[in-house]
């Protein structure tokens, strides 16, 4: 770990900042990045969002982890960094590979949810998917990291959805990709699941000596279903009442490694319909010539 999260510069500017922003959104972009690294669709969109966030009277201030190797305690530490700071009035999770507009961040803060979140695509291609669907764009056949019903995120055409707030819908789980959190939130959880406090052995600047295992994995009682740290904390959260809503009308980008395979000998000599097509073609003219 590198024993801080937050740099003494921003230190000083947000001791500066707090109490001196209670009508405006002060949001912690959280990123955890593992290998110290960021996805050029990621820099840029936080670039714009800042500017045009900016605009629509909310702040935005980013932190990252570079070398944490758990998820879940990356992102335990990210929460402890807001709830130690007390200018910070949202925590939103947006993964270094996603790609997104400044609306994305803006709709979430403007819904006023208290955990919201927008859909990314899975980094895999769903082909049965595509292939039974009535479409040839590929677009609209991708998986969602996101439950709706149950532990699916497959939704029947047939059945009509009531939306909130004109574009959200109530989820049972959504993932921290892309994920908004309010403060009120996590002070609730914490008072919630005492259970979930613990120390880091490291200490590291701006968390404080109280950690809260918010985004640690369960197993979910009764289906005995593996909940990653996203769904883990969802779980949680509706357990005490609250619900998780998905902004259905931003679409994100998920970039990531795509390896191209093939057969060499195979694809060079397997004939499409219309090289058939030409082949039968040239036959039957050499026949009547």
């Amino acid at each position: 770990m590198d024993g801080k999260i937050i740099s003494e510069e921003a230190a000083q500017q947000l001791s500066q900042m707090d109490g001196k922003s209670k009508h405006r959104a002060e949001v912690l972009v959280a990123t955890p990045c593992y290998n110290a690294s960021l996805s050029v669709q990621y820099f840029e969109s936080v670039m714009r969002a800042i500017a045009v966030a900016e605009a629509h009277n909310i702040g935005i201030h980013v932190t990252t982890i570079s070398t944490e190797s758990l998820i879940t305690r990356a992102r335990n530490m990210q929460a402890a960094l807001l709830l130690n700071n007390k200018v910070f009035s949202h925590l939103c999770f947006i993964d270094s590979d996603i790609g997104f507009s400044p609306e994305a961040i803006i709709d979430l803060i403007d819904a006023d949810f208290d955990v919201s979140a927008c859909p990314y695509p899975r980094k895999s291609y769903d082909f049965a998917k595509f292939k039974a669907a009535k479409t040839d764009d590929m677009r609209e056949c991708m998986s969602y990291i996101l439950n709706i019903f149950g532990s699916t995120a497959q939704v029947d055409p047939t059945v009509s959805l009531p939306m909130f707030k004109s574009h959200f819908v109530k989820v049972n789980e959504a993932g921290t990709g892309f994920m908004c959190i309010k403060r009120n939130v996590l002070e609730r959880m914490a008072q919630a699941y005492p259970e979930l406090q613990h120390r880091l052995d490291t200490p590291v600047e701006g968390t404080g000596d109280i950690l809260h295992s918010f985004f640690d994995t369960m197993i979910e009682p009764g289906t005995r279903r593996y909940l990653s740290e996203d769904y883990a904390f969802c779980r949680r959260w509706k357990d005490m009442g609250g619900s998780v809503y998905l902004n259905t009308r931003v679409n994100l980008t998920h970039s990531g490694n795509h390896l191209f395979t093939g057969d060499f000998v195979k694809s060079i000599t397997q004939k499409t319909q219309t090289e058939e097509d030409n082949v039968k073609t040239q036959m039957m003219m050499t026949t009547v010539d």
